[in-house]
């Protein structure tokens, strides 16, 4: 923001300077006054071209020109800035930040269930929390900390950023006491604590989604007499919840049926994945009073493991008999992690018309409903990063609408390559 304020400052004053007419001036200062109006709201710092005895070489330092850039006027200033911001966005994308500048993209996730609901709240909170005399920095920086995670997923931008804006200023605020820790907090390049933003409030809605599963799923736990089929369906799906539902908690949910569980095999199962593989092996061996030790789960998660998994790069002449059935095609790729790399490969050396999408609730009903309308050709799946919720939301979709669901083992281009050519029976 203060890179395009001083973008458009400096223009403003180069066309003052070339047209130094009344009706210039006016439409001039006018602009500026609503520019100096925006920057107080949002507070990113100070604007040199502001200033009312600011020269273009002082532009030229805020620019991180050496000696100011030499610049001569403020032409020169605006065309320098402008050139900045041309640059801008290589610049953020090799350095892991998002197109606004923000290093917290990937801690942005998941997305918090109705995020504009909530930022009506923090709103009236930051405005309660800084009229109170004296204020209290440990609630401010809580309201910044929920205003991070809410801002990727908000609808009302200017809201956001004006309670942001505000909080800026309270942190820069001499005659109260500067808060370091506050203007960390709301600094670009600022992270949580924990790995994302609702991990360190505490409220993650992924875990309390798991937890509700987890809830439903133990009212529906089989009784005696229930069919097999249902009873290795309720096993599959418990396993996907993970540590959420310990095998000590099914074993019990189960004891009706226990000599099933010990004679199944894991291709019995609904969805043979390689961790429930891992998880029947150990709900067996503890019915059978046998004692497994992390180490042997971790021996037996390895032997499961695909040789590939690991690999990062596919080889050339994989990539070349693969492009001629995806040049072109719009990609939908699901993971949960950030990659421009891995974009920019499956464009440059496939061809693909890919969108990444990172995985939360609400992209994945955006997902769902594009896929409906026919806005891709194919869907890849990084499986190993995203819940087996994804799988039954969108699958079924993509079924249904007649394009491949291709599942790869991680997001690397090499699993991806490896992956499709075994989806789209490329020979």
């Amino acid at each position: 923001l203060r890179l395009e304020l001083l973008a458009r400052v400096s223009r403003i004053r180069a066309i003052q300077g070339q047209c130094p007419v009344d009706e210039v001036e006016r439409a001039a200062a006018t602009a500026v006054r609503d520019l100096t109006a925006l920057a107080k709201a949002w507070w990113p710092g100070s604007v040199s071209a502001m200033q009312l005895r600011a020269t273009p070489l002082d532009a030229g330092a805020e620019l991180g020109l050496p000696g100011g850039g030499r610049l001569h006027d403020w032409a020169e200033a605006a065309d320098a800035a402008d050139a900045r911001l041309a640059a801008l966005p290589a610049e953020l994308a090799a350095s892991g930040r998002d197109d606004d500048g923000w290093a917290d993209a990937r801690a942005c996730a998941p997305a918090p269930s109705a995020p504009d609901a909530r930022l009506a709240e923090v709103v009236a909170a930051v405005d309660k929390a800084l009229a109170a005399k004296p204020d209290d920095p440990g609630e401010l920086e809580a309201l910044a900390a929920r205003l991070r995670w809410l801002r990727p997923h908000v609808d009302d931008g200017p809201a956001w950023a004006d309670a942001v804006g505000k909080l800026r200023r309270r942190a820069s605020m001499r005659s109260l006491g500067t808060l370091p820790g506050l203007a960390r907090r709301l600094a670009s390049d600022g992270l949580p604590s924990a790995s994302t933003w609702a991990r360190e409030l505490g409220e993650d809605p992924e875990a309390k989604a798991l937890k509700q599963k987890r809830k439903a799923l133990m009212r529906r736990s089989p009784v005696a007499g229930t069919p097999e089929e249902q009873v290795l369906t309720w096993l599959a799906a418990a396993f996907e919840l993970g540590d959420e539902l310990p095998n000590a908690k099914i074993a019990d949910a189960l004891a009706a049926h226990r000599e099933l569980l010990l004679s199944v095999d894991s291709d019995d199962l609904p969805r043979a994945e390689r961790v429930h593989r891992r998880r029947l092996r150990s709900l067996q061996a503890a019915l059978r009073g046998e004692a497994v030790s992390d180490d042997e789960d971790d021996d037996d998660l390895d032997a499961d493991v695909d040789p590939d998994d690991n690999v990062d790069d596919a080889g050339e002449a994989e990539v070349v008999r693969l492009r001629p059935h995806v040049d072109g095609k719009r990609a939908l790729f699901l993971t949960n992690r950030a990659s421009p790399e891995i974009e920019s490969e499956l464009r440059d050396r496939l061809g693909l018309d890919v969108k990444l999408s990172l995985v939360d609730q609400r992209r994945r009903q955006s997902a769902a409903k594009a896929l409906s309308h026919g806005g891709y050709d194919l869907v890849i799946v990084a499986h190993r990063f995203v819940g087996h919720d994804v799988d039954f939301d969108l699958g079924p979709r993509a079924k249904e609408v007649g394009i491949p669901y291709v599942r790869a083992s991680s997001g690397r281009f090499g699993s991806v390559v490896r992956a499709l050519v075994r989806d789209l029976g490329v020979a």
